[in-house]
Order: C-alpha cells, then sequence, then structure tokens
C-alpha cells in the first residue's frame, strides 16, 4: 500500500498494523534527519518519537497528494530544532546555577574588599538612590515593595537600583576592587545585613522601659545626627546651595552654603555618566570577541543593524552611540543620558557575527554570545514568471514590548538579479520573514507576501519567494472622480496568536518582554509565524486586479483611494470597500485556475 492509504486506514480504522508499516518505512529516516540536527543520540529519539506522535495526531487533517516524506522532514527539522533550542535553555539555566553555586564559595572574599568602602560608596549616591539601595538590599525589598515605598513604579524602581548600583561598582573600581555589577547585587543581598547578638534587643527594651536610657539617647543620637550631617556636606557640596541642619543645644537651623562649581568629566569617564551598559562579548565556545563595534540603540536613536558600516544622513534618527571591546571582550559605554523610559540595547554587527542585548539583559548576565551569521540565498517567483530586477525584503516581526526589535532594525532590502536570484550574506539568527516589494500607486512600494523562514546560527539557507498559491482577481466600479488612485491590501486571519498570561496586567514590562520572547520560541506559536501574512496590490485603469501567489485561507480585503494630503494632515480614505475572501485550494488538476472575487464596488467617505 501507498503511504497515503495507510494514513487513511489509521485515521479512518484506527489500524495499528497500518501505523506500524509506516514507522517501520520511515523510521530510520526520521531518526538520522532528528540526528543532524540535536546531535545526540539520545536527544534524537525523542525526537523521532514526538514527530511520530504528530503525524498520528495529524493523520486526518493531512491531504491526499501530500508526500509523506517530505512532511517527516520537514515536521523532524522543526521538532529537532525546538528540542534544541530547549536543550540549550536548559543547559544555560544549570550552567547559571553552577556559577550562583560557585559565586556562593567565593562571596565571602568578595564581601572582604567590599565591606570596608561601603559606606564610602554609599555616600557618593543621591538621597533617592541610596534609599533604593537600602530598600532592595538592606531591607531585602521586592521591586514592587521599592517602588511602593519611593512612590514610583516597579520599572523606575528597577532602573533606581540598577543606576545606583553602577555608581557605586564605579566608586569601587576606582579604589582597586572590580567587579560585576551582578555579583556586586547578589554580594550586597547577601552579606550587607547580619544578625545582631541575640541578648541586644532584650537589652534595648529593658533599658527604654525602665528609662535609663533617656539621658544617653540625646546625646547618642546628636553624635549620630552630626556625624550625618558632615557625610551629607561632603556628598552634596555641589549644586546651587546645599542646606544643612547645625543642631545647637538641642535646636536646630537651616544654614545655607555657597554653590561650587561642578568640574566637567573627562571624556573617558564614566563614573559620572547617568547611563552606563557594560558586558562581555563571547563566541559560543566562551572566547572573547575583541575589537568589535558595540552600537547602542534607543528610543529616538534607533541602529540599523545591517547598514552600521553604511554611511546615514545627517538628518537620520539614528544612534551615533558606539564603543569598541577590549582584548578580553569587555565593554564599557556610557550615554549622556538616561534613555527614554530606560530602554537602552547593544547590537553587535561583526565579521565573528551578531548579538543584541537590552539593558536588563546585561543587568542579569554580563555575558553577550555573539552568533554566527546565517546566510539566504534564493529565487522570486511571480506566479509562473521569474521575479527579474524587484526588490526582494526581510525582516522581524516586533512589539511594543519586545522593543529590541523595533529600535534595533533588522530590515535589509536587495534586488534580484535577471534570474530572479537574491543573496543575503549576513542574516542575523532567528525568525525572518520575506517579501518582496510592488507598486500599488506611482512612487509607492509595499512589502507582499509574508513568507517565514527559522535561520539557525551558521545556516545557508535556499528558499524559493512566491510560486505556490491561487491567483485572485477582480474589479472595482466606481463612479468617483478620475483623479482618485486606488489600491488593495488583503491580510490573512490570524487565529493562532499569543495569548496573554492570566496576571498580564500586573506584569512588569520586563516580564512581558521575556513572555513574549518565550512564547515565541515555543512550538505553540508556529501556527501563527506561518500565519502572518499580507499581499499588497495597484488597480489597474480599467479597475481590474490581480494578486499572484495568495495561500488558501481566509482573508481581510480592503480597496481604497486616498484624498489630496492636506498640508500638515496625515492622509485619509477618500473611498473605500472592504469584504471578508475565503480563498479555497485550487481544484485538482487545475491549479493554475484563478479566484476570482467578483466586482467590488468602493463607497465614498466623508
Amino acid at each position: 500500500m501507498e503511504d497515503f492509504q495507510l494514513l487513511r486506514d489509521y485515521a479512518e480504522n484506527r489500524s495499528e498494523q497500518a501505523f506500524a508499516e509506516l514507522v517501520k518505512r520511515h523510521v530510520n529516516f526520521v531518526y538520522s534527519t532528528a540526528l543532524r540536527v540535536v546531535g545526540e543520540r539520545s536527544l534524537a529519539e525523542d525526537v523521532t518519537q514526538m514527530v511520530f506522535i504528530r503525524l498520528a495526531r495529524k493523520a486526518r487533517s493531512l491531504r491526499e497528494g501530500v508526500v509523506l516524506t517530505g512532511w517527516l522532514y520537514r515536521t523532524t527539522q522543526f521538532v529537532g530544532r525546538t528540542v534544541r533550542r530547549s536543550d540549550e535553555r536548559r543547559r544555560k539555566r544549570e550552567a547559571l546555577a553552577m556559577q550562583f553555586s560557585e559565586f556562593d564559595r567565593a562571596s565571602e572574599s568578595v564581601w572582604k574588599e567590599v565591606s570596608p568602602l561601603l559606606d564610602e560608596a554609599m555616600a557618593q549616591l543621591r538621597q533617592t538612590d541610596q534609599d533604593a539601595v537600602l530598600l532592595r538590599f538592606f531591607a531585602g525589598k521586592s521591586l514592587r515593595e521599592v517602588g511602593q515605598a519611593l512612590g514610583v513604579s516597579d520599572d523606575s524602581a528597577q532602573k533606581r537600583v540598577n543606576r545606583a548600583v553602577e555608581r557605586m561598582r564605579d566608586y569601587f573600581a576606582r579604589r582597586g576592587v572590580v567587579l560585576p555589577a551582578a555579583v556586586l547585587s547578589l554580594t550586597l543581598a547577601a552579606h550587607t545585613v547580619q544578625a545582631a547578638p541575640a541578648h541586644l534587643s532584650s537589652t534595648l527594651v529593658t533599658s527604654i522601659a525602665s528609662g535609663t536610657g533617656a539621658s544617653l539617647g540625646f546625646t547618642t543620637t546628636l553624635k549620630l545626627f552630626q556625624n550625618m550631617i558632615v557625610a551629607k556636606l561632603k556628598a552634596h557640596a555641589v549644586g546651587v546651595a546645599v542646606a544643612a541642619l547645625c543642631l545647637v543645644g538641642g535646636g536646630a537651623a537651616l544654614v545655607q552654603l555657597p554653590a561650587q562649581p561642578v568640574a566637567a568629566p573627562a571624556k573617558d569617564d564614566l563614573s559620572r555618566s547617568p547611563f552606563v551598559l557594560r558586558g562581555r562579548l563571547q563566541k559560543p565556545d566562551g572566547q572573547p570577541v575583541s575589537h568589535a563595534k558595540v552600537h547602542v540603540a534607543t528610543i529616538g536613536g534607533m541602529v540599523r543593524l545591517y547598514y552600521l558600516t553604511n554611511p546615514v544622513p545627517a538628518t537620520a534618527r539614528v544612534s551615533k552611540t558606539w564603543t569598541t571591546s577590549a582584548a578580553d571582550g569587555t565593554f564599557a559605554v556610557g550615554l549622556p543620558a538616561v534613555p527614554p523610559e530606560g530602554k537602552a540595547v547593544v547590537a553587535v554587527n561583526d565579521d565573528a557575527g551578531y548579538a543584541v542585548a537590552t539593558a536588563e539583559d546585561l543587568a542579569a548576565n554580563l555575558n553577550v554570545v555573539v552568533q554566527p551569521w546565517g546566510r539566504i540565498e534564493g529565487v522570486l517567483k511571480i506566479g509562473n514568471s521569474i521575479g527579474s530586477n524587484q526588490m526582494v525584503n526581510i525582516g522581524i516581526w516586533g512589539t511594543s514590548e519586545t522593543y529590541e526589535w523595533n529600535i534595533v532594525s533588522h530590515d535589509m532590502s536587495v534586488k534580484t538579479d535577471a534570474n530572479g536570484r537574491f543573496i543575503f550574506p549576513r542574516v542575523a539568527p532567528g525568525e525572518v520573514w520575506h517579501t518582496h516589494t510592488v507598486a500599488v500607486r506611482p512612487g509607492e512600494g509595499r512589502p507582499t507576501g509574508h513568507q517565514y523562514v527559522t535561520v539557525e546560527p551558521g545556516d545557508r539557507l535556499e528558499v524559493i519567494l512566491g510560486g505556490t498559491g491561487r491567483l485572485v482577481t477582480g474589479r472595482i466600479k466606481t463612479d468617483l472622480p478620475a483623479h482618485l488612485v486606488f489600491y488593495g491590501s488583503m491580510w490573512a486571519n490570524e487565529t493562532h496568536g499569543m495569548r496573554n498570561a492570566r496576571n498580564w496586567r500586573t506584569m512588569s514590562a520586563e516580564e512581558k518582554r521575556l513572555f513574549i520572547r518565550d512564547w515565541r520560541n515555543s512550538p505553540q506559536s508556529e501556527n501563527f509565524k506561518q500565519e502572518v501574512r499580507n499581499y499588497e496590490f495597484s488597480i489597474e485603469p480599467d479597475g481590474s486586479f490581480r494578486v499572484p501567489d495568495v495561500l488558501p485561507a481566509r482573508y481581510r480585503m480592503q480597496i481604497r483611494a486616498d484624498a489630496p494630503r492636506e498640508p500638515g494632515k496625515p492622509a485619509r480614505h477618500a473611498a473605500v470597500v472592504e469584504i471578508t475572501v475565503i480563498v479555497p485550494e485550487p481544484p485538482v488538476g487545475e491549479p493554475d485556475e484563478p479566484f476570482n472575487v467578483g466586482t467590488l464596488v468602493p463607497q465614498p467617505k466623508g
């Protein structure tokens, strides 16, 4: 029996014999493919089992004519990559746990270096930052509790704590104690508060209750207050004026001190930069990446990843902040101001590879892994024709939460040659959407026909963009003014989008960002990625339109014309028609038969 007959026998009759025959035929092929993907025999066995489980679940939905060997190969590739990523994440967690274990063993020696300088470092902080450190590490409060105590949001509390720790770290470094900010945070959390002797509390209570501590209380308080004043004067002797309390015979007076000039920081001195990003670039094997440019992107100062080596217009809102990694891979770059919303991202575009890390990522782990570039070559097809001399684009899908994929632009365009071939020599590993540009109106091109691929580090992929799906045709009929230029779009209905976590409303921005990234790497997101597609098209002068290579799905089609743009105002629709279009599979034996949506009548809009 043919593969499909065996599959249908299993789907309709639950024939174990039929399924066993399918397994017998293909198990060696699936296992060998899995072994190449994951590189470990035990994992390859798990992948093989998962692939055949998936085959059993999807047996009823697979259409006649499917090449089962091809389906098994692609499914094995997908499952294998997913398992490999999960295994890599597990190993990273184990490595991190080992690092924490090593830190526990070394923390005592770190604390011996930090503790003599701790109060001096604290004295350098502004009071708001000092309070944040005291609440977070001395009192052991959560970020939410710190924010509530200071009257700010969780995110603002996180930024304030990070800023204070970074300044303390710089202070320690100037005195010969060099350690990562993450290690300093852990050290402070573990050692700043020591248990008082058990008898001390009862002694204090007894003393106060009996009144014997009353006379000593004032003297002790006075001494403590005077010491605090001296420390405050040292820490805040700059600015327009500094107010200090002067205790005289138990009273208090307000004294205005003269303003002091503020010295300009040296060019390479980061100790007074309001926002500093530090890290270490390394290859996947742990070797440092030296002399690599590290660019910093912020809101309003984006980085165009694939164009970092190209000149940019002086008027472009792109970041010009960058540094170069040292011989050991470390880098430090200071920003002239705290970035909007505290969002900053480092981007690496180097011969050694690619990396992107947010300020939050660096706070959690200073090591930034630089992954080898991928490479994509392919051919553009438009229907049955070769798409020669056309613009092909790649990009990624970001959200407001995953801001690193917005302020670090991963978009790039190349032109196909006479044979429709295109090459993207450097592609960041991850999810990539292909499109090609069509002219929808004179002087306006738009990306169309989204096609999704996954690029692994070091991958060399060969793709065919377009050439499948149906030709959708139709016509518009209108009595509207002839000067209006119509154009259209089709968006696929997305039914497998991400579901928010139950506590989404109370999650911090960073928690939402990580939640979305984890979901994007999960098998549950694959159907959604396949659904993300849209088609753009022009309307001919006679009202007809043709949309090639539309994959079967449910779409929202909109055809519109814009009114002449008024100075200083956005464009508005002068006419529009919108319908739902369900594009079916082509008839058997007639794959090129067009699907006609009929005649549409746009209505004028006020």
